[in-house]
């Protein structure tokens, strides 16, 4: 059955775009969000379109019922117990889920249709970089312990290399961007690249005090800090700049008893221990045009890109087969009929932040 509604090609939209930005920025995360949405999930399915489980078509190619209650996982793990959802109120999740299918669906074809198909070399790959990030045999580990197939693992982790590819490959290649747009954005954003003074500092951690305590001296007496990593083992340093009113508490309180240079007294924290070597007091500024520029590039190629998305989906959906199960479109005997699977709007979202963009708080 294919829906004719207009609400629902609409909410394929909305819904294609949310999710398919959501997914490109989320980075190193989304090994963790792969992970949790598989803990109900079983293992392997047949590219069988004829097999029984198979929701939806997309020009022919199958979503299984599996991956849907894969993805409703992934968008509902904070729930807590709570309210029951409603039987109206699941199949509109469930109908804004399988939106997202979709526009992976076509995603997936589009890449495959210009020779640009996410190979197994690449997925490998990830995978590599991935477990590079475990000590050998934790992650196999891991997965046992929360029940997680490695084949669903590796699916999941395609797909996200897939939404990367079409990001790079066919869609920032659309996009230009003039010297008189960014100079315009920074004139009439001139406020937004105000730094205020700042306090800079460097944050020392480690797992054991001796070699926080040792690592902090070294850095108050001008060691270099590639020499002083170089020392020590599982020892991270952190440059950071910050206004003092976004100063935790205790850290704030420890900054403002020393001097330029001084280190802070060894403090049990979440990562071990931890201290702080005072370099002094950033004066306010405002950013230059050549500094704002890297911000307002980022910025404005990024609102292109959602847009280039948008006129694409939409391109797509017009000569798209999209079929349906009738069982996600019809209401059952005991229900209110539900005529439209309404989804919300998407929410704007704050892509520009001057402090973290410029590595500084």
């Amino acid at each position: 059955m294919k829906p004719d509604s207009p609400d629902f090609r609409q909410n394929l939209k909305n819904y294609g775009h949310e999710y398919f930005m959501l997914d490109m920025n989320m980075k190193k995360i989304i090994v963790i969000a792969i992970c949790s949405v598989l803990l109900l999930v079983s293992s392997g399915c047949k590219d069988d379109s004829t097999q029984q489980g198979v929701v939806a078509t997309v020009n022919g190619q199958p979503i299984f019922l599996e991956e849907l209650e894969a993805r409703y996982d992934l968008d509902h793990l904070s729930w807590s117990g709570g309210m029951v959802p409603t039987v109206a109120q699941l199949r509109k999740d469930y109908g804004r889920v399988l939106a997202g299918l979709v526009t992976q669906r076509l995603v997936e074809q589009e890449l495959e249709k210009t020779g640009l198909a996410v190979t197994d070399e690449e997925v490998l790959k990830a995978e590599e970089e991935v477990r590079a990030d475990y000590p050998p045999g934790e992650f196999e580990k891991v997965l046992v312990e929360d029940y997680i197939d490695l084949g669903r693992w590796r699916y999941m982790l395609r797909q996200h290399l897939q939404n990367e590819k079409f990001r790079s490959e066919v869609l920032r290649p659309q996009i230009t961007l003039s010297f008189e747009e960014a100079e315009g954005y920074y004139k009439e954003h001139l406020s937004d690249f105000y730094l205020p003074e700042r306090v800079h500092f460097l944050f020392v951690s480690g797992p054991d005090r001796g070699t926080v305590e040792k690592a902090r001296d070294m850095l108050a007496a001008g060691t270099p800090r590639a020499e002083v990593l170089s020392s020590f083992s599982q020892l991270s340093i952190r440059e950071l700049k910050m206004r003092e009113d976004r100063i935790h508490g205790t850290w704030k309180q420890l900054l403002a008893k020393v001097e330029v240079g001084q280190g802070t007294p060894v403090l049990s924290g979440e990562s071990g221990y931890e201290s702080f070597v005072m370099l002094g007091m950033l004066p306010e500024k405002v950013l230059g045009p050549s500094q704002a520029y890297p911000i307002i590039e980022r910025l404005l190629v990024e609102e292109k890109m959602q847009q280039a998305y948008a006129d694409w989906l939409e391109a797509r959906l017009k000569s798209a087969e999209v079929k349906v199960s009738e069982h996600l479109l019809r209401p059952a005997e005991d229900e209110t009929p539900v005529p439209d699977l309404t989804l919300p709007s998407q929410k704007g979202s704050d892509i520009f932040d001057l402090q973290n963009s410029t590595g500084e708080s």
